[in-house]
């Protein structure tokens, strides 16, 4: 069961209790992803965390959600709520669970570096992405921490057929140069183009998109076994 970003805006200590829980419901299966934010400032200020230090409010939270599902005890004043000697139950089917963070500016890497378990990049290219993992195992190796080589992945947008304007934009805006062209993958051979070229980057977990949400009168069915018959024996 993986969630692509989980976004900060929830009380701790409920967060923990809700993830906690889907860990069990799924059977030990949860994958997370943090982020410390949206992209949109209205979906940021919505959250509450319009302004401020988001990556370091993310960490603090983060500490918290490990200790809770360590089985610890917390004592903490954060984001405007107390914990006095507060427990968590049930706890995480997984010991311990996991939890991978997004991003990819130098702020971003060194996060991963010193808090994560894994990073999850989005819009970036494969030298792109194989620099980040560079940068996030030399940083980790001074921390004295090591990520493993295997948790190390991207969510990859594509598309059967050429996105929407409004599609393209949208992802062009989270780039300074505007450039999709080693991005977004169009048609089964360009997106195993691409999956092999982040695999030669390093990288071995992939979340593939939509870039347009699936029609609606279509067949889910349909979109699953295009892709499916794209990629799936990619699969190691």
């Amino acid at each position: 069961l993986g969630a692509n970003i989980v976004p900060l805006g929830r009380n701790p200590h409920w967060l923990a209790k809700q993830l906690a829980q889907l860990d069990q419901l799924c059977a030990g299966r949860l994958l997370l992803t943090f982020v410390p934010g949206l992209g949109s400032p209205a979906e940021r200020a919505a959250l509450g965390y319009a302004t401020g230090d988001r990556g370091a409010a993310l960490e603090a939270v983060l500490a918290l959600l490990r200790r809770w599902w360590a089985g610890e005890r917390v004592t903490a004043n954060i984001e405007g709520a107390t914990y006095a000697e507060l427990a968590l139950e049930p706890r995480p089917r997984q010991q311990p669970l996991e939890v991978w963070l997004a991003g990819k500016g130098p702020l971003a890497l060194t996060r991963v570096a010193r808090a994560a378990d894994g990073w999850l990049t989005s819009v970036v290219t494969p030298a792109e992405a194989e620099a980040g993992r560079r940068s996030i195992e030399a940083q980790a190796a001074e921390f004295g921490r090591v990520v493993d080589p295997e948790h190390f992945g991207i969510s990859l947008p594509y598309a059967q057929t050429p996105p929407s304007a409004a599609a393209v934009s949208a992802l062009a805006a989270r780039r300074a140069d505007g450039d999709l062209s080693d991005v977004v993958a169009v048609g089964r051979a360009r997106l195993r183009e691409l999956i092999h070229a982040y695999l030669e980057a390093g990288l071995s977990k992939f979340v593939l998109r939509p870039t347009s949400a699936l029609d609606a009168n279509a067949p889910w069915e349909d979109d699953l076994e295009w892709l499916a018959e794209a990629v799936l024996d990619l699969q190691a």
